[in-house]
């Protein structure tokens, strides 16, 4: 199987190219160093034959190195710019694009003059070509890697992960090693509110992050696209954490991608307002399907996982009303009081292995979920909060990201307030 590696210039395509070769043991070359055996300096062809011309040349070059068996290619964009090529490499291979910030690629290639491309600054012509190429790249890629905050070896761990590539050792370190380095996070129901702002804390913080949704695949698409002005670059992942089957494919495909879990979030939750005369059964199983069944399931699916790589943080977001119970929300507060039980049985259960499992009690947070609420009373319960205001969904990541990296911290419930009165 060929890999091809792509992206713009400055992405690190044949350093990546050469870590992966030596994981793997496959061959590998790169379009420029051929074309440059042949015809020689890029440049002087430029110049020669024009613009056009080489990337006849470049297309030809590909063409003529995806006819063989078991080789990396690194590939900039040109060719891969034209729709004949790209099916040429998927035919050949797998595309993985190495995608790049358009600082870091500034930083890497200001001052070449080996390129052609860059006539004009490499500022000014990055920020022309990055909105053109990257859409295009990000559509053919069978893989994305984000290449600012990850070594060669890194990416190429990965790289070999994600197609199941046969590995040997590389500069004594086991593959294991290398790839497990970045910390991989799930948070379920991570798009919006509370779990959205849990899983931009822990983007912030050099994690792989997962997130999973279910109802709202447009707020997910539009999170996902907000994280990615920043530079972070999320997964998302459709599922109904209630549905056991449902959950069963997801964690498989992120331990396909992945093979761990360091941090899981179980933050999924609905609620329902109404007194108990007119909750339906199928209401109250809803709730708890979603709020109680949900976190069971997840827990369940990475337990092992966790066991098997010697330790690992399981987060439960339960909230003030499993505490201290709300009137008219019934079925939520009791399957948020389930949840601080799971949190203290499963802490136990699971100790012992060096997996740490403890909850998170929001009080009253500004958040969609309290849109019910009328002016006076919110106004009734900030009275209650000593530190006289609403909390946020940032408040809530500060106290994951702590728990999630709290050695000796397990079977706790952390109330996070603002000092409600219970």
């Amino acid at each position: 199987m060929n890999i091809v590696l792509c992206g713009m210039m400055g992405c690190g395509k044949t350093t990546v190219a050469a870590a992966l070769s030596a994981l793997t043991g496959m061959e590998q070359t790169d379009t420029d160093a051929e074309i440059v055996n042949e015809y020689g300096r890029i440049a002087d062809i430029f110049e020669r034959y024009g613009e056009a011309r080489f990337r006849e040349i470049e297309c030809q070059t590909v063409e003529k190195i995806c006819r063989r068996d078991n080789i990396i290619i690194a590939t900039g964009g040109g060719c891969v710019l034209r729709e004949e090529n790209v099916r040429l490499l998927r035919g050949s291979g797998k595309i993985v694009f190495l995608r790049t910030r358009p600082e870091t690629l500034i930083g890497r290639v200001e001052g070449d003059t080996e390129r052609p491309l860059l006539v004009g600054g490499a500022e000014k012509r990055i920020k022309e070509i990055l909105p053109v190429r990257t859409p295009f790249y990000e559509g053919a890629a069978d893989f994305i890697v984000d290449t600012d905050s990850l070594s060669p070896e890194e990416i190429a761990a990965a790289i070999a992960r994600k197609y199941q590539l046969p590995v040997k050792e590389f500069a004594g370190l086991n593959f294991r090693i290398i790839y497990f380095m970045k910390k991989v996070a799930l948070i379920t129901g991570g798009t919006r509110g509370i779990g959205r702002d849990i899983a931009f804390e822990f983007l912030q913080r050099g994690y792989e992050v997962i997130i999973n949704y279910f109802n709202n695949e447009s707020a997910a698409i539009a999170t996902q696209a907000e994280f990615n002005m920043l530079g972070y670059c999320p997964v998302l992942m459709r599922a109904d954490v209630a549905d056991e089957y449902a959950v069963r494919d997801m964690f498989s495909e992120i331990f396909r991608l992945y093979n761990k879990i360091d941090v899981l979030v179980n933050n999924a939750g609905i609620s329902y307002v109404g007194v108990i005369q007119d909750t339906s059964p199928a209401e109250w199983d809803r709730i708890f399907g979603v709020n109680v069944r949900g976190a069971y399931l997840c827990s369940r699916a990475v337990a092992d996982r966790m066991i098997g790589m010697g330790g690992g943080s399981i987060i439960n977001i339960s909230s003030i009303w499993g505490e201290v119970g709300a009137s008219c929300e019934v079925a939520y507060s009791a399957s948020k009081a389930a949840l601080i039980g799971f949190t203290k049985a499963l802490s136990k259960e699971l100790a012992p292995s060096g997996v740490r499992v403890n909850c998170v009690s929001p009080g009253v947070i500004d958040t969609d979920m309290n849109s019910h609420l009328t002016p006076d009373e919110l106004e009734e319960l900030i009275e209650r909060i000593p530190v006289g205001r609403l909390g946020t969904g940032s408040d809530i990541a500060a106290a994951c990201s702590f728990l999630a990296e709290a050695p000796y911290i397990t079977g706790e419930v952390l109330s996070v307030g603002g000092g409600f009165s219970k």
